[in-house]
């Protein structure tokens, strides 16, 4: 999670907002195979909701602001 939020340009565009499928998109294109296929791996938007709530607080030790919302149907994560 962290080496793909490292790896965005925050000077251009210093919010990242999304679904939990485009954050589970992130992540995979940074992530080992092998982890992804780890039981405990994310790989629902369910599932990367709960492991994003469980994490925010390390998010918010490496500075980054965490916030959840829901638009329509669709659930959403803001990152700062």
């Amino acid at each position: 999670m962290l080496e793909w939020l490292a790896g965005r340009d925050w000077e251009v565009e210093p919010t990242w907002t999304g679904t939990y499928d485009k954050v589970i998109e992130g992540i995979n294109s940074v992530a080992d195979a092998a982890l992804q296929k780890k039981p405990a791996w994310p790989d629902t938007s369910t599932r990367m909701g709960n492991f994003l709530r469980m994490m925010a607080p390390a998010l918010r030790d490496a500075q980054y602001e965490t916030t959840f919302g829901q638009e329509s149907r669709t659930r959403r994560a803001t990152v700062t």
